[in-house]
C-alpha cells in the first residue's frame, strides 16, 4: 500500500496486509472475469465470421499456430483447412452455451449447439472448442471438434447466455495423463461404475444425436456406449496452472469402427475429474 495512504489512514500493519491481500484478490478476480468474457466473445466472433467470411476462412482466421483437427487422428489445422474445398452453399451457425476457464486464464473451453444447412437439408449437433490465450490476450482455438450432425430444425433458437462452470484447483505441474489412462482402462473393461466415478458432479456428456447429458443421466449414457476393443490417447494439453486440460484419442468399437474421444479434465479437491466427455 502507498506509504502516504498508510500514514493518512493510521492503520495497523496486520490490517494493512490483509487489505492489500484483499485488493490483490479483487484484481485477480477481475482479470478472470475479463478473460472469461473475452473467451465467450472470441467464440461469438468466430461464429459471426463463419457467416461473414465463410466457414473455411473463419476457421483459419481464429486458429492457433499449433491448432489441430481430429480426422480422426490429430493433424495440423492450418494446412488441412487450407486444402479443404469450401462450398458457399453450406451455412454453419453456432453459439456457446457452456464455458470454463483455467486459473491461469490462458486456457479455456466452450461448447454448445450448431446448426448446419446444406443442399436444402437442415441438421444440428454439438461442438466442443479448446482455446488458448496468447501473451497479447487474444484467444485462438487449439482444438475444434463436433459431434456428427443429425437431422434437425434450423428454426431451433441458439443460446443467448452462457453457463460458466466452476474453476479447478490450481496445481502447477499437474496433468490428467494418469487419470486418462485409468479411464481408458475402465472403458476397455466395461467398468461403468469406475467411469461414472471419474465424472465431476457438474459434468455433461456429449453423444451423437442427443442433447448434452447431465451427470444425473450419465451412468445410463455410459452404459449405452458401444463396447471398445482398443483405445489410445493421441494427445493432451494442460493449462499452465495445472487445473484444466484436454485429452483426445481414438476408440475402436467392437464392430471395428474407429471413434473419437475428447475429454475436458478439471482438477478438483478429489483430483482430476472429467467435466465434459465427448465421444463420437
Amino acid at each position: 500500500m502507498n506509504p502516504i495512504l498508510r500514514r493518512r489512514l493510521r492503520l495497523p500493519g496486520a490490517l494493512l496486509a490483509l487489505l492489500s491481500l484483499g485488493v490483490a484478490g479483487i484484481g485477480v478476480a477481475r482479470v478472470r472475469v475479463d478473460a472469461f468474457s473475452g473467451l465467450v466473445a472470441a467464440e461469438r466472433r468466430f461464429a459471426a465470421d463463419a457467416r461473414r467470411l465463410g466457414i473455411g476462412a473463419a476457421f483459419l482466421a481464429h486458429v492457433a499456430a499449433d491448432g489441430i483437427l481430429l480426422r480422426p487422428a490429430p493433424v495440423p489445422a492450418r494446412p488441412a483447412l487450407s486444402a479443404d474445398k469450401n462450398d458457399p452453399g453450406v451455412v454453419l451457425e453456432w453459439q456457446p452455451a457452456t464455458a470454463l476457464i483455467a486459473q491461469s486464464v490462458d486456457f479455456g473451453v466452450t461448447t454448445g449447439p450448431y446448426r448446419l444447412a446444406a443442399a436444402g437439408k437442415a441438421s444440428h449437433g454439438q461442438f466442443l472448442t479448446v482455446w488458448i490465450r496468447d501473451p497479447a490476450g487474444q484467444w485462438h482455438w487449439f482444438l475444434d471438434h463436433g459431434l456428427p450432425p443429425a437431422p434437425g430444425d434450423l428454426a431451433a433458437p441458439l443460446p443467448q447466455t452462457v453457463e460458466r462452470l466452476a474453476a479447478g484447483k490450481r496445481t502447477a505441474g499437474s496433468d490428467p495423463a494418469q487419470a486418462d489412462d485409468r479411464l481408458n482402462n475402465a472403458v476397455l473393461k466395461g467398468e461403468g461404475d469406475t467411469q461414472f466415478a471419474m465424472l465431476a458432479a457438474d459434468a455433461r456428456l456429449l453423444r451423437p444425436r442427443r442433447a448434452p447429458l447431465p451427470w444425473a443421466e450419465a451412468k445410463a449414457a455410459l452404459a449405452a456406449d458401444a463396447p471398445a476393443t482398443a483405445i489410445a490417447r493421441l494427445g493432451m494439453r494442460t493449462a499452465r496452472t495445472g487445473d484444466l486440460g484436454v485429452t483426445y484419442g481414438k476408440v475402436t468399437s467392437a464392430g471395428g469402427k474407429d471413434l473419437t474421444y475428447v475429454r475436458i479434465w478439471r482438477r478438483d479437491a478429489a483430483g482430476w475429474r472429467v467435466v465434459i466427455d465427448e465421444r463420437t
